[in-house]
């Protein structure tokens, strides 16, 4: 699977051949995620992000219905780990997010050591 979140914003499925985006939220959250890869993010800060007028929870709701949908165009893939309290980015060989690879080959160019999450799958 790759993730396209830097101009048009796509989740390829590269086994179908199909691009899958419904919800902008959706690409939010695996933006948000993204960007703090290696690092559990609790639900209650990811819902003040990304339903900042909502109330708690309303906010709590509709991650969850973003959550879902994000499961399901996922399927079996280990990149989003999910706990009751908490969502996390792994990097994977299976999926890769244009965030993530755009990140660490930057640092690379730089000559920074690579801070990547654990490669799983």
């Amino acid at each position: 699977m790759r993730m396209s979140l830097l101009g048009e914003q796509a989740f390829i499925d590269d086994r179908a051949g199909s691009v899958q985006v419904r919800s902008s939220r959706a690409v939010a959250l695996v933006a948000f995620l993204a960007v703090h890869a290696g690092s559990p993010q609790s639900r209650q800060r990811i819902a003040g992000v990304l339903w900042p007028d909502s109330t708690d929870a309303q906010a709590l709701t509709d991650l969850r219905r973003e959550l879902h949908y994000l499961r399901q165009v996922m399927g079996d893939e280990a990149s989003l780990v999910v706990t009751p309290r908490d969502l996390c980015w792994r990097d994977t060989k299976t999926c890769r997010v244009d965030v993530r690879v755009c990140d660490n080959e930057r640092k690379a160019a730089l000559g920074y050591p690579l801070n990547r999450t654990r490669l799983v799958g």
